[in-house]
């Protein structure tokens, strides 16, 4: 870098003496400087520490400072009503899905919303007995919670779009074979066949995620859907 200074110097002083323009000694001059910072901001780079090490000031992270899954769940839950059931869960899953087309029919985003399993029972009745508390799938309450809800809001907010306050001709729906997570069995990949408002064709589209079912009860764990 010094060399490269020292050669931009002579050439600056040659080009004078031969009387050159000043837009080309200008031009000169302003590539000095970038030259003279780019080897101050070497020598900095070069007299720094890596990141992360003991001379740097940064700290360094620790295992024991991630917060455990039981920890993050407790801190979760705070501010939340305890729950010991869902609420406002249907008798039956055919009541569930009857209640679902229904409330879309006369395009109730109160009765989707009631239908959904709410943030308290996500965090005491799903989540403890969930993949997400355990390896591979191991994962923050609180970020699993929100990717959840954020795919659902997208989901019922399409259905409602494209299908909300029209008449479906529902026919019937199938969903895939049930699993059990502690307490909680689910039905998910529950497609449903009904007549499509816009041309009248028949179709079969997954319109919600998930269904749990807990203590007799049913709610829709999830509305990510086809759309």
């Amino acid at each position: 870098m010094v060399g490269g200074l020292d050669e931009l110097r002579s050439e600056l002083k040659e080009l004078t003496r031969q009387g050159e323009k000043p837009a080309r000694l200008r031009r000169l001059f302003f590539a000095g400087l970038l030259v003279a910072g780019w080897a101050t901001a070497c020598g900095q780079l070069r007299d720094q520490p890596p990141p992360g090490s003991a001379d740097s000031g940064a700290p360094l992270a620790r295992a024991d400072s991630i917060p455990s899954t039981d920890l993050a769940l407790a801190q979760f839950r705070a501010g939340l009503p305890r729950v010991f059931r869902l609420a406002n869960g249907a008798a039956s899953r055919d009541e569930l899905v009857a209640d679902f087309i229904r409330a879309v029919e006369r395009n109730d985003t109160s009765a989707v919303q009631r239908m959904h399993i709410s943030r308290a029972e996500y965090a005491y009745l799903y989540f403890p007995t969930s993949i997400y508390m355990r390896e591979p799938y191991r994962q923050p309450p609180a970020i699993a919670w929100l990717l959840s809800s954020q795919a659902s809001e997208k989901g019922i907010s399409r259905v409602m779009q494209r299908l909300g306050g029209q008449q479906l001709g529902f026919q019937r729906y199938e969903c895939g074979e049930n699993s059990r997570e502690g307490e909680n069995r689910f039905w998910r990949s529950c497609a449903i066949t009904y007549r499509n408002p816009r041309g009248g064709v028949v179709v079969t589209r997954r319109l919600f995620g998930a269904i749990i079912e807990r203590g007799g009860r049913y709610k829709i764990l999830s509305y990510a859907n086809d759309f």
